[in-house]
């Protein structure tokens, strides 16, 4: 929010530029000359607070020294549902350049945030609720439809004695979801109407996954495209309905 220049002669001119640009752009606001005192004098330093509002985002870090069964112990002796959504086969070990995604109730995401915030950290989460509300949401949506993750959240396992995860059925769910939404063409699923090509490697082997989280939930898919697996439909209590509308 704040940001502070320290003054030289060398650097006069384009602090000068610099504050004369940002102040008319409405960037900035300038708060004041700071001075700190050195051994053998004084630096001077020129104080301004950013203009733009803060924006909170879902990715969140853990510090190493709550480490993560502490942390979901926590969750559980506060009451709080959640559900961590993928890759949670491995936890406690979380692979380079993987995090924890973890889902969440509305009424419970201040909660969650007063335990992870609590220290700095260095543990990668990102953190969604079931309605999206922003700062846990997904590119101004929320992550799931609401009903796929009302279901996730009321009937969420328990994992390693320690860690609340989806049924292999909703896994299912869930990571078809993630494939054909978040990743698309990236996921390296085929599509049956277009010649899709990723535009990045993607990171994990979607297609295996699902084969292999089906065959565990005992879901009957023969076609493992994105067209396939878009057109998945659950029956959930008396009605049919449909997780992708």
């Amino acid at each position: 929010k704040y940001l502070f220049e320290r003054i030289t002669l060398l650097n006069l001119l384009p602090i000068i530029y610099f504050l004369i640009k940002n102040l008319l752009a409405k960037r900035v606001k300038y708060n004041g000359l700071y001075y700190f005192k050195r051994k053998l004098g004084i630096s001077l330093y020129i104080g301004l607070k950013k203009r733009r509002k803060f924006r909170r985002v879902a990715r969140h870090y853990l510090s190493s020294l709550i480490g993560l069964e502490e942390f979901f112990k926590e969750l559980d002796n506060k009451n709080i549902p959640y559900c961590i959504l993928r890759w949670f086969e491995n936890l406690p070990s979380i692979e380079e350049k993987e995090d924890v995604d973890l889902l969440v109730d509305d009424n419970d995401l201040t909660k969650v945030y007063s335990i992870i915030d609590r220290q700095p950290g260095i543990i990668p989460f990102d953190i969604y609720s079931k309605s999206g509300i922003p700062g846990s949401d997904f590119k101004h949506l929320p992550y799931y439809v609401y009903s796929l993750a009302d279901e996730v959240l009321n009937n969420a396992i328990l994992f390693k004695n320690i860690y609340k995860v989806p049924s292999w059925e909703n896994y299912f769910y869930l990571l078809a979801y993630h494939a054909v939404f978040h990743k698309g063409e990236n996921s390296g699923i085929p599509s049956k109407k277009y010649n899709l090509k990723p535009t990045e490697k993607p990171d994990h082997d979607y297609l295996d996954y699902l084969k292999n989280i089906s065959a565990k939930a005992n879901i009957d898919l023969n076609e493992f495209t994105l067209e396939g697996l878009r057109s998945e439909e659950r029956r959930v209590g008396k009605e049919c309905r449909s997780w992708w509308s």
